[in-house]
């Protein structure tokens, strides 16, 4: 029976897991959400009616690759409402802008495995900021996205998109 040196499981299990495994790359697609909980969650926080029956209506997407550029490191893309996809990176900063909203976004991993990206949304008219946090993990072959707002959080279900067959030719 090998023994492990002491101090070894406790160093273990305070570092953070190494490099994501491959079940997270890929493209996924939104199977279901809590939007009832959404959608609470952003009526306290002021959204208009009819901001929030379009932003419930979409079907977000996520997709995470393995990118070279940044050492081998899991980048991940979300497409929100606004229909482009916008970066998570874990090396550095994100900005994005919509609707005069703008967010700076800082993603890293928890020990547990988990993405976390918080967000800082400031508004059209400048003024106090909101701090959303997101955190997305793998339960089984699903993709989950938690999302953590000052109204109240929510969860999306996400599965990965089948690879479709290329026609063979001959």
């Amino acid at each position: 029976c090998m023994q492990i040196p002491a101090g070894w499981l406790e160093q273990l299990q305070r570092e953070p897991k190494a490099k994501p495994e491959e079940d997270w790359l890929g493209h996924w697609e939104l199977e279901s959400s809590e939007n009832d909980k959404a959608e609470q969650a952003m009526k306290r926080e002021g959204v208009p009616y009819l901001a929030r029956k379009i932003a419930l209506r979409f079907k977000s997407e996520r997709r995470f690759k393995s990118d070279e550029e940044h050492g081998g490191q899991l980048v991940g893309e979300i497409k929100p409402v606004t229909g482009k996809w916008t970066e998570m990176s874990t090396t550095h900063p994100t900005l994005s802008k919509a609707g005069g909203f703008a967010a700076k976004s800082v993603t890293s991993w928890e020990a547990d495995g988990v993405l976390r990206t918080v967000s800082t949304v400031t508004g059209p008219m400048g003024g106090s900021s909101k701090v959303t946090t997101t955190r997305h993990y793998l339960d089984g072959d699903r993709l989950v996205s938690e999302t953590i707002t000052p109204g109240g959080s929510y969860k999306a279900y996400f599965r990965k998109r089948t690879q479709r067959e290329e026609p063979v030719r001959s």
